[in-house]
């Protein structure tokens, strides 16, 4: 039976990208190391890319109750929109 393992690997993948969102703008880095985070020479972004995973991490944040995907997914949004 199904006991939310998708859902746990889904919360771990978020935490570990949590990171690339700690920019000026908001506007995740479109690299992360998942398993040392950002690199100290990273600094481009995709703008495609931050909008799908803003998508995804506000729907991460209705799924786990977490409110910090929903928090740093609303600032890249905001940031995107500003642009």
């Amino acid at each position: 039976y199904y006991q939310n393992e998708l859902l746990e690997l889904a919360l771990d993948l978020g935490m570990r990208m949590l990171p690339a969102f700690q920019t000026s703008s908001g506007i995740p880095y479109s690299k992360i190391n998942l398993k040392h985070g950002i690199q100290n020479s990273e600094d481009s972004t995709c703008l495609a890319g931050a909008g799908t995973l803003s998508l995804e991490f506000m729907t991460l944040s209705r799924l786990t109750g977490y409110k910090i995907f929903q928090d740093v997914a609303m600032r890249s949004l905001k940031s995107l929109c500003g642009l």
